[in-house]
């Protein structure tokens, strides 16, 4: 068998008729497609590793497909960005001819391997309901910063901070305006960078370059990073900093200027010692709110656990650790101020941080009234920050974590990878992170790291079940908590108190609930956490036209009464998950209620998945159960009708119940997590894209693609072989006659490299034909002879049978 491969990178590859066979790669930095991406990370929210996916003896069968089932921790190349909304520019064509199969390689299954039934009987779920997710738009550097400083050919960019728009003007030929709740720093008149560094460049490297890099480059490195992401951070000015990146050329992927950080709250009341017994009652309403699911408040907090075990990690001013609310009943205090930023001062000179751990873990104002306390002071006394010190602040985190845990993050700003970056890799080590939604009325999808898939999310109310005026919202919000008039703990006395408003406030109540799960479960992992949170919420309580666009209609509650047990069958787990195995027979899950009802329930099945891979079929979407069998585990079947979109590894299925007679689960959601495993065609040789036919048109990007086919002995113009990190895409043409073939990315505006394999026997057995780097300009062109052989067998998937020809064109995206 001969196969022929095409890796190319950032490109419009056509291949014709009469034409030849090409192979495209990356020649420079992956920039422009996500380079906060490492190749290779555990996804957020994935299951615990010894988890088992669904098997032929239970049910789920197995089907040879063409990759082998994928195991479900999750160490994929692919993180998940389902629910970003900003739009992705680094995206490139293939075009072969101009058949009318112009689709979206992401999207579509015209270049894809497996073909299942395209029709789906799943219905989207209304986001104001049950929390819908829109279709995913990566996010890419374009959506950061003000701007970009571009430094020419193999050479990392810089990223512009949002108070820099006018210098990025001058030096960028892509400058971008966003919107920024950021403020400039004013306190410092240095000029501090994020640099970041392919994820194949070992750390030593990193070291040895920081090492000499005052003697070599004139500045010094302030903090190295291994943890949230591999670089270093440094203070020098923008020309040195251009010397180094000229020097280490692909190494970078991109430096970031530091971004500026002001905290907001929206009203602060201070209240004296004689006054607080008058408003306690009214200022933890929180406490009371969260507790029951009826607006109707019986003044009083119920729970059953109190964070025992638990370790809570405060992001943000600093804490009074002195504050009576922080004690233990020993006497001594569960605060532990373990970083600040500032190492002349650990303690919270603001209130901010104070006052947010009280609500998540203080003994009176409190919910998680037992749990351990950690201090990451990341912001001054004025509630000012920067980016690069909240970053190495979750790098100690990540350095020094103790689970289980939780990390609570009230702060945020314009979107930021890097710190996107930092709050996954918390996620994957095994927190929780809870965040703030944002304090400006607008969609938190444009907000670091509120945007991010990896966290909770939280938006406020006010005492009516209403969205305060403030607050952000949308769907990058996972669930509403109280953020108006909150009472809590605050700074500049041991017994201090203050009321404040804003989104801030809504996370801590979150945080806090998160922390009593985990202390029933201190082994559960982050989608674990969520999945419960919005199993258990008040759903359905605040009023359409007053909850912002998109926004899950769902609040807190602490008691976590989950209305309903679901499970794989095959594996027992609380989540599905789809491999390459089970993708093409029924996948079988059961639900029961997990405690007896009075009178009918009914429970109706939906999936909150844009993309529509998975269906539930008519005669399973809704389940009836009673008094009498309300225990017995119902079977639930579920039909995979769609490929996975790169990038995209997770969604809900929503189980909504109907109790009319049952107050306490009436109305309620349960979610559980579906984990999608295959692989995106295009990623390999093993599952590529393919072209049934030509002409053939094709759009993509491989922002989370990997580098799997690094050639470097194919150099450019200028005798500079591909860059070590560019990540590739493959296709495969199997020509049923002899052919001659033009593949050509002249069109592209990204640096590109076209590479052309054969493959004899199977996908790891690739002989290198030809490549080509700068064939038109910076773009790549090839021609290539091949004769044709005999077609002894087809199949629909991927794997190479007898005798036949493939042509893999492997592409990888590329800085414009």
């Amino acid at each position: 068998m001969h196969l022929l491969w095409v890796c190319m990178i950032a490109c419009i590859v056509v291949l014709q008729p009469n034409g030849a066979v090409a192979l495209a790669r990356d020649n420079g930095q992956k920039a422009l497609q996500d380079p906060a991406q490492p190749a290779v990370r555990s996804l957020h929210r994935g299951p615990a590793a010894n988890a088992a996916p669904c098997s032929t003896a239970s049910g789920c069968s197995e089907t040879a497909l063409a990759t082998a089932n994928q195991n479900p921790n999750f160490v994929r190349k692919l993180i998940t960005y389902a629910r970003k909304l900003i739009s992705d520019i680094s995206q490139s064509d293939i075009l072969f001819g101009t058949s009318s199969l112009a689709d979206d390689i992401r999207a579509s299954s015209s270049a894809q391997s497996y073909h299942p039934d395209e029709g789906s009987s799943s219905n989207s779920a209304d986001s104001g309901v049950n929390g819908g997710l829109r279709s995913p738009q990566l996010p890419t550097l374009s959506d950061e910063g003000s701007g970009m400083v571009w430094n020419g050919k193999g050479v990392a960019p810089i990223v512009k901070s949002s108070s820099n728009a006018s210098s990025a003007a001058e030096n960028s030929s892509s400058t971008l305006t966003i919107r920024s709740q950021a403020v400039a720093r004013t306190k410092s008149t240095a000029i501090t960078y994020m640099v970041v560094f392919q994820d194949a460049v070992p750390t030593t490297k990193i070291e040895q370059l920081c090492s000499s890099a005052d003697a070599n480059y004139g500045f010094t490195c302030t903090q190295i990073f291994t943890k949230t992401f591999k670089g270093f951070s440094t203070t020098t000015t923008q020309d040195q900093l251009q010397v180094f990146l000229t020097a280490v050329g692909g190494m970078v992927q991109y430096a970031r200027e530091d971004e500026a950080i002001q905290l907001q709250t929206v009203s602060v009341e201070s209240l004296t010692v004689k006054s607080v017994g008058e408003a306690e009652s009214a200022g933890l309403w929180g406490l009371d709110r969260i507790d029951q699911k009826a607006l109707t408040r019986d003044y009083l907090y119920h729970y059953s656990y109190v964070g025992t075990g638990v370790h809570v990690y405060t992001v943000d001013t600093g804490i009074n650790p002195y504050h009576e609310e922080f004690y233990d009943s020993s006497g001594n205090s569960r605060v532990s101020t373990a970083y600040s930023y500032d190492t002349t001062e650990y303690n919270d000179c603001n209130g901010h941080g104070t006052h947010i751990t009280g609500t998540m873990a203080g003994l009176h104002f409190g919910i998680a009234k037992d749990a351990t306390i950690h201090s990451v002071r990341v912001m001054d006394c004025d509630g000012e920050g920067a980016m690069s010190d909240i970053v190495t602040g979750l790098e100690w985190i990540l350095e020094n974590l103790e689970l289980p845990a939780v990390v609570l993050m009230s702060i945020g700003g314009d979107a930021t990878l890097l710190l996107d970056q930092a709050c996954e890799a918390l996620v994957t080590a095994g927190a929780t992170v809870v965040v703030a939604a944002g304090n400006d009325d607008e969609d938190a999808c444009l907000l670091s790291p509120a945007r991010d898939a990896a966290v909770i999310t939280v938006a406020a109310i006010n005492k009516e079940d209403e969205m305060p005026s403030f607050s952000d919202g949308g769907v990058c919000v996972d669930v509403l908590g109280p953020g108006y008039q909150v009472l809590s703990a605050y700074y500049g006395s041991d017994t201090g108190t203050s009321v404040l408003s804003g989104t801030s406030m809504a996370a801590p109540h979150l945080a806090g609930i998160a922390a009593l799960y985990l202390e029933a479960y201190p082994s559960a992992a982050a989608y674990q956490v969520r999945a419960s949170i919005l199993s258990s919420a008040t759903w359905g309580a605040v009023a359409a036209d007053e909850l912002y666009t998109d926004t899950p209609n769902a609040i807190g509650n602490s008691l976590l009464v989950d209305p309903l047990v679901t499970l794989c069958v095959s594996s027992g787990a609380d989540y599905v998950n789809i491999t390459e195995s089970n993708a093409r027979d029924p996948i079988f899950m059961t639900v029961a209620l997990a405690s007896k009802p009075t009178g009918v329930v009914t429970v109706t099945i939906t999936t909150v998945d844009s993309a529509d891979r998975l269906s539930v079929p008519q005669g399973n979407q809704v389940l009836t159960f009673t008094s009498s069998n309300y225990a017995t585990a119902q079977p639930v079947m579920l039909t995979v009708v769609r490929n996975r979109p790169a990038g995209w590894d997770q969604f809900d299925l929503d189980f909504y119940v109907s109790a009319p007679k049952t107050s306490a689960i009436d109305n309620s959601h349960h979610k559980m997590v579906v984990f999608d495993t295959r692989l995106v065609p295009g990623d390999t040789a093993t599952f590529p894209a393919l072209i049934t036919e030509i002409p053939f048109t094709g759009t993509g990007d491989t922002t989370y693609f990997a580098d799997d086919y690094t050639i470097t002995t194919c150099t450019d113009s200028s005798g500079v072989s591909e860059t070590i990190g560019s990540p590739d895409y493959v296709y495969a043409f199997q020509p049923l006659e002899a052919v001659t073939v033009n593949i050509s990315l002249c069109e592209s505006s990204f640096d590109t490299k076209l590479i052309l394999f054969e493959e004899t026997t199977n996908s790891s057995d690739l002989t290198l034909l030809s490549c080509n780097d700068d064939g038109c300009d910076t773009q790549s062109w090839l021609q290539v002879m091949h004769t044709t052989c005999t077609l002894h067998r087809h199949y629909t998937h991927t794997t190479c049978i007898l005798n036949r020809h493939y042509m893999h064109i492997t592409r990888t995206l590329h800085t414009p």
